[in-house]
């Protein structure tokens, strides 16, 4: 075994000469050592050593001027002590001698030869110096010094704590200095060789004092940077080839709850972020000790560190989210990516700004309900930051928060009842989740000018999804002319997450206020439409609040603007009743679907039913049996149990489809569905598809399904339809939904079931984008949709419900008057349609 200094690229410096100071002539005589242990695979060692300091005035041999033996504690290898807190080093130390020399010993081992410290005698007369800006140009003029050179650098690692005095020569620093600019020495296997610093580091050398490498794979200053103001540092770092960092970045890192990694001397500074602050003209800090969160006057002067990312990202994934290292992203479909980790609560502008600045977004409710019932890593009690508007009793105005408790759990829904839905006023800190497109797939770009008001357009390119917006108001219209009139160019009006961050990213000509497409309900039965309001150019600090939120009518003129979306495909994917859309890599090409087979499994003894949507089934019901027993029994024949709707579209009472039950039957089948209570499932009767819901401890009969070949997303034999059409979906340019009402079922079960198949509840967007292009067989009863509403009225929480008769016309609009908008909490059985949109949002 041997014990090898393997590199130098760290400080030696006077820890007072690390920050800036009014005043010198309280620095402490101490200096500030890093080193690194690591076994002889290079593996860093963890635990505790005893080393021994001492500071000669020559190279061999002689009388210590000063010793401390410390007992250092191991983080991953590293540890750092602040020499001369237990014996205090004098002043004389580095005076009336021709140098100093440093010698470590660790256990009973002592590394040979001595380091000579040529360059702190300097940073000891600094505290003798009129100013600190004198001192701090002491120190910068060491910061890259090589060991042999100005040595003022240690970052030491041995492969065996107790095996030093098997050094050999080739092992030690060589008494040549590097001469070179920017020249450091590096261990190359057998000897120390010098290499040029700007093409072996990942911060090109730039890194003050060393560089530091988190979990992430992020490269850091190893010590903070001098005050300065947020412009000044901003500038500082881009001109050194980094960035300020995020508040994330800072806070995964803290001392206290993070990984520790980059604490150290002064980690008890208030460093820089990137992200602007809720109050105009201040940006966000952050206090490595603790990842305690303040905000500052950008220009005022603060200490920052700069950082290097190992990936430059045009999207969301890898290390831009928030999770553990190597698993950060939660993978949503095919196209999003989700942190695991909740981020650290801030005020919902400030997270907005956060999630924008590694180009995503704050989600939805309908984001969140769909992650969650699919399964969202660490739930908890706390509430995170929902991009949805809410307005509430007492004129109470923000967004909605969301809560959970499973993973998955598949009877999510927004309520109040089970913590799982909230609202607050967007000055509040909450926690929050980001959400972003997976940079792998680019989408479909949107053209440079799509039809902008007057040619004029703002681009978004930070968020969740690239927006090209109208830069100007359109003229005053009703709401439903106003969602038409976008239909129209492609387009549609947006919601309140898109309002904020387009005006968070500078929108202009602001002056007044707009149409958004959030449904809202207030006192004394007014049902309307939120709208939002800015002024001028638009600034990150904007919010929600009772001057830039107002509720209106959908019949009063007001103007509006158009947002464009990026797409999956350039012409969305259409496939025949008898195909099925297959993902490509690029697109969806249709594929023939087959019919599902019982394999001889069917009941009675093998005997199936095939339904007009190519499904298999037992012809007769199975005998009663508890949930699990149910569905692991299909599953062993190689099927499963049905969905509601698989179910309800054969029911007895219906004249669509050839029927599989019997119009006399009472009894309830179970179903894939969850209920909107934990440990339910719903159950329907074949003959006349009504719905109820059974603890999954209990026993009811059932019938197994064995399924046609299924797509990759929503469509063809998956839309409830006419099956004797080619297509049994409605189809527009960019949406396909249900043809017909889905069973009734409660909000969390209908959700389910639509991301069953590669789709999801509609939004108001896409209900009213839906009708106004003519969705056929409107039954006029109210269908869920994924819009969370405060319901006044008994101040509970519930979901908006639209509906419309016959076939949909361009003039529909949700109006409580014609009951075409109503709520209903999500416990409550209601009918619905799937959607899918080619959209990106």
């Amino acid at each position: 075994m041997t014990h090898r200094l393997k590199s130098m690229l760290g400080m030696i410096l006077l820890a007072g000469l690390l920050t800036a100071v009014p005043l010198l002539a309280a620095v402490p005589n101490t200096i500030s050592y890093q080193g690194v242990l690591t076994d002889a695979g290079g593996t860093p060692l963890t635990g505790s050593q005893t080393v021994v300091f001492r500071l000669f005035s020559v190279a061999t041999g002689g009388t210590p001027l000063w010793e401390e033996t410390r007992n250092v504690s191991l983080q991953n290898g590293t540890y750092q002590v602040q020499l001369g807190t237990v014996t205090p080093l004098p002043d004389t130390v580095f005076s009336g001698t021709p140098g100093t020399w440093l010698e470590v010993t660790v256990g009973s081992q002592t590394l040979t030869p001595r380091q000579h410290l040529d360059s702190v005698p300097y940073a000891f007369q600094a505290k003798r110096a009129d100013s600190a800006a004198t001192a701090d140009n002491a120190a910068t003029q060491t910061d890259l010094a090589t060991h042999a050179g100005n040595p003022s650098a240690h970052h030491a690692r041995y492969t065996d704590a107790e095996a030093v005095a098997a050094a050999t020569a080739a092992n030690m620093i060589p008494g040549a200095a590097c001469s070179g600019q920017g020249q450091v020495l590096q261990w190359d296997g057998s000897q120390w060789v010098c290499v040029n610093l700007d093409q072996l580091t990942p911060s090109g050398g730039h890194a003050r004092g060393f560089e530091l490498t988190d979990s992430w794979g992020k490269t850091w200053d190893g010590v903070p940077r001098p005050a300065a103001t947020w412009a000044d540092a901003n500038a500082k770092c881009q001109a050194l080839g980094g960035r300020l960092p995020t508040i994330t970045e800072l806070y995964r890192n803290n001392g206290t709850t993070g990984t520790g990694e980059l604490t150290g001397v002064l980690d008890t500074t208030q460093l820089w972020t990137q992200i602007a602050d809720s109050t105009a003209g201040n940006r966000v800090q952050v206090t490595l000790a603790d990842g305690s969160i303040s905000s500052l006057a950008e220009t005022s002067s603060s200490a920052y560190r700069c950082v290097w990312p190992d990936q430059t990202n045009n999207g969301f994934s890898g290390d831009a989210c928030y999770g553990p290292a190597g698993a950060e992203c939660h993978a949503k479909d095919r196209f999003w990516h989700v942190d695991t980790y909740d981020r650290p609560a801030l005020p919902y502008a400030v997270a907005a700004n956060e999630c924008r600045a590694v180009d995503a977004s704050l989600p939805t409710v309908r984001d969140y309900q769909e992650l969650i019932q699919a399964g969202l890593e660490n739930p908890g009690s706390f509430w995170r930051w929902a991009s949805d508007v809410k307005y509430w009793y007492s004129g109470g105005y923000g967004h909605a928060l969301v809560g959970w408790s499973g993973n998955p759990q598949s009877d999510w829904f927004y309520t109040s009842t089970s913590g799982s839905g909230g609202y607050s006023a967007s000055n509040s800190s909450q926690r929050f989740r980001c959400i972003g497109r997976d940079p792998s797939f680019s989408g479909t770009p949107i053209a440079t000018d799509p039809g902008c008001k007057n040619g004029d357009c703002f681009t978004l390119t930070t968020g969740k999804t690239l927006l090209v917006a109208d830069n100007q108001n359109r003229a005053e219209a009703r709401f439903a002319d106003a969602a038409e009139a976008c239909r129209a160019l492609g387009a549609d009006l947006p919601d309140a997450g898109e309002f904020g961050d387009l005006v968070r990213a500078g929108w202009g000509n602001g002056n007044g206020i707009l149409w958004a497409s959030e449904p809202v309900y207030w006192y004394n039965g007014n049902y309307g439409v939120v709208m939002l309001s800015f002024s001028g150019t638009g600034s990150a600090d904007w919010s929600i609040s009772s001057s830039t939120m107002s509720l209106a009518d959908p019949a009063g003129f007001w103007p509006y603007r158009c947002v464009w979306h990026e797409k999956v495909e350039p012409v969305m994917n259409h496939c025949k009743q008898n195909e099925r859309a297959v993902w490509n890599g690029s697109g969806y090409s249709c594929q023939a679907a087959t019919a599902g087979d019982s394999g001889g499994n069917a009941n009675p003894g093998g005997i199936q039913l095939v339904d007009n949507w190519g499904n298999a089934w037992d012809l007769l019901q199975r005998a009663q049996a508890d949930y699990a027993t149910a569905s692991a029994t299909c599953q062993g024949l190689g099927g499963r149990l049905p969905t509601a709707t698989e179910v309800y579209r054969v029911r007895a009472n219906q004249t669509l489809a050839t029927t599989i039950g019997d119009a006399n039957s009472t009894s309830y089948l179970w179903t894939l569905n969850p209920s909107a209570t934990a440990g339910q499932r719903s159950t329907i009767r074949v003959s006349d598809g009504d719905v109820s819901a059974l603890a999954e401890t209990s026993v009811t009969p059932y019938r197994c399904v064995w399924p046609g070949a299924a797509g990759d997303i929503f469509g063809s034999r998956a839309c409830y339809g006419d099956p004797a059409a080619s297509d049994g979906c409605f189809t527009t340019s960019d949406l396909r939904s249900d043809s017909y009402d889905r069973a009734s079922l409660t909000q969390p079960a209908a959700a389910w079931e639509c991301a069953f198949y590669g789709g999801r509840l509609p939004d108001l967007n896409d209900l009213q984008s839906l009708i106004h292009a003519g969705a056929p067989n409107g039954s006029g009863n109210n269908l869920w949709s994924a819009e969370p509403i405060f319901m006044y009225n008994g101040n509970t929480y519930g979901y908006a419900t639209f509906g419309w008769s016959g076939t949909g016309t361009a003039g529909w609009t949700p109006d409580g008057y014609y009951m075409t908008f109503s709520l209903a909490p999500g416990t409550a059985l209601s009918p619905f349609r799937c959607v899918y949109s080619n959209q990106l949002k």
